[in-house]
């Protein structure tokens, strides 16, 4: 319940609270760094760094962002993640475990960087729907649940008719983590940005439907 009402905020309300928590979080740890550090046999000062440069991996990794910056500075948490885990494990002992510890690191950038490259695709993608496809106007036709065996998203269903071609297109919105139904007007428009060439590819604006989050 509680994670999926900090999913519904918006990105920059969610960033603020994470970093408001994860602030103070540092800030006690740094202050007991001095404890931590005699009760495991640490160098108090690399628990001061391993505290604050963890502050701030932990940020990048959960923060919400939606431009090629913000995604970046997420693929720079990965690659952190797996410089640190080298780092390390460069004086480990167990070679069988430094290796399956490495492979998980290498598992990880390149998650990282799959998912930037996914995102910068998709982004210059509907931004180019946006300059040369078609504006629609879409209705909505109703909400439908796509789930399987873990999670269950929202999904709205749009039709649109398309004067440059007399046919009615069929869209549907984004997965989403929250149930629009009560805010979701009757003849409530939605802009749609669809392809000359191939319906199937379209878009909607990135904020088309923070205004139907329930709070």
């Amino acid at each position: 319940m509680m994670f999926d009402i900090l999913m519904a905020l918006p990105a920059r309300i969610y960033n603020f609270l994470l970093a408001l928590f994860l602030s103070s979080l540092s800030v006690y740890l740094f202050i007991h760094s001095g404890d931590i550090a005699r009760d495991n046999a640490f160098d108090e000062r690399v628990v001061q760094q391993t505290i604050v440069g963890g502050g701030v991996i932990i940020f990048l990794f959960f923060s919400r962002f939606q431009s090629v910056a913000g995604k970046f500075l997420k693929v720079l948490a990965y690659l952190l993640v797996g410089g640190a885990v080298v780092y390390m494990t460069a004086d480990m002992q167990d070679k069988t475990l430094m290796v399956i510890l490495r492979g998980i690191a290498g598992l990880v950038v390149a998650f990282g960087l799959f998912s930037f490259v996914s995102f910068t695709y998709f982004k210059n993608r509907d931004d180019d729907l946006k300059k040369n496809g078609w504006k629609l106007e879409a209705k909505s036709s109703g909400v439908s649940i796509d789930a399987d065996e873990d999670t269950s998203f929202f999904v709205i269903n749009f039709s649109a008719h398309n004067p440059h071609t007399g046919k009615d297109l069929l869209f549907k919105s984004e997965k989403l983590n929250f149930n629009p139904s009560d805010k979701l007007l009757d003849d409530q428009l939605f802009t749609v940005y669809v392809d000359r060439k191939n319906p199937k590819k379209y878009c909607f604006d990135e904020d088309a439907f923070s205004n139907l989050k329930q709070w």
